[in-house]
């Protein structure tokens, strides 16, 4: 049975060196706190450390929840939404997840295989059309692990490919060569979801929008839970997005448009609240069954490769605390500890300065948890 490598230091120690490089400190006193006391303690303690983080790694906004059982332990929102006209995030601002998509997939998927429509050995050829021969072998559970072995669509620049149509994108895509046999190691890239997205529709008869919307979020309104792949349009609510990659300091993104293929690798919008919400299905069992939970995070076999990661979520262990979740373009991330039931949402729109990600996320659990 493959084994979560634990991180042997603690993540005080760990946090303490990274934050000390870039200007701030995790706050101390975060040791086995279990009663009410105790419990404001370590929520001062990440009231601070989060107002610090904001300061130093310059998020123009946050929004940001703790959740313990059904109870919401935390929940916050710092900055602002749009920084030229100074919208203050707020419980109606709409956060794009980037690839903190995917964990609302694979949960899309793991619903078709447990009501029996898919099954993870399955083919992707025998869902979609004209793929490469040298393709066709590939099965879901590849997929998932991003253990296809199939070059990326995205490329080596996602930005090469802004503005591409599907078809050029699978023209181009089509013609290069194999990475590596698939079930060898991980290689984390955007195909395996673009063909997630095409399986889950042909099998489901319905808009990948419409499928994660309607099964996961039976009670949102539209403007709280989107998908969008074109940065350009106009939607209330939705927060500016901005980056430091064009000139090495705090701008606003450059306006794309992916096109819909992409929606399942980076394509979701929410709303904290909204997200809130789902965290609290997913651990009681509403999205799909407690059995079909812990298939999905059990730990891809990989052949040549001791890598951590399930499917469609990345696995940690803090100290012999075992989380799953994931993140994106170093502004969004999620992390949910089953033993201790305490669940992090973290939602951001960008960042001044460049940071270690899962600092912060070790960071923000390690108070959480205790250690």
């Amino acid at each position: 049975m493959m084994m979560v490598p634990k991180i042997k230091d603690s993540m005080k120690t760990i946090c303490l060196k990274f934050f000390f490089l870039i200007g701030f400190f995790l706050p101390t006193n975060s040791v086995g706190q279990t009663n009410q006391s105790d419990l404001n303690t370590k929520l001062a303690e990440l009231d601070d450390f989060l107002s610090m983080a904001q300061g130093e790694v310059g998020f123009p906004g946050i929004a940001f929840a703790v959740m313990q059982g059904e109870e919401v332990i935390l929940q916050k929102n710092l900055g602002y939404a749009n920084l030229e006209h100074k919208v203050a995030v707020s419980h109606n601002t709409v956060f794009p997840l980037y690839s903190l998509t995917k964990p609302f997939i694979a949960v899309g998927v793991f619903s078709l295989i447990e009501n029996g429509k898919l099954t993870l050995d399955d083919f992707a050829s025998n869902y979609v059309d004209g793929l490469p021969d040298s393709w066709k072998n590939v099965q879901i559970k590849h997929l998932l692990s991003h253990s296809s072995g199939l070059p990326d669509m995205a490329g080596s620049n996602p930005y090469e490919i802004r503005d591409f149509t599907k078809e050029q994108a699978k023209d181009r895509v089509f013609e290069m060569p194999l990475i590596f046999q698939k079930g060898e190691k991980y290689a984390y890239n955007q195909t395996n979801f673009w063909l997630l997205k095409e399986i889950i529709e042909k099998v489901s008869g319905e808009e990948l929008s419409d499928f994660i919307i309607h099964n996961q979020f039976p009670n949102a309104n539209d403007e709280g839970v989107f998908f969008s792949a074109d940065a350009r349009e106009v939607i209330p609510g939705r927060a500016t997005a901005y980056f430091p990659w064009v000139k090495g300091k705090l701008m606003i993104d450059t306006p794309y448009a992916n096109g819909d293929y992409f929606l399942a690798c980076n394509g979701f919008h929410i709303t904290l609240e909204n997200f809130i919400q789902w965290d609290q299905r997913l651990r009681t069992n509403h999205l799909i069954s407690e059995a079909s939970r812990n298939a999905m995070w059990k730990l891809f076999d990989y052949t040549n490769s001791e890598k951590s990661f399930a499917y469609g979520w990345e696995v940690t262990n803090l100290n012999n605390e075992i989380g799953y979740g994931f993140s994106g373009a170093m502004a969004t991330f999620y992390r949910t500890y089953p033993k201790k039931n305490i669940s992090i949402i973290f939602l951001s729109n960008g960042f001044a300065s460049m940071y270690n990600q899962d600092a912060l996320a070790n960071g923000i659990s390690s108070i959480m948890l205790g250690q």
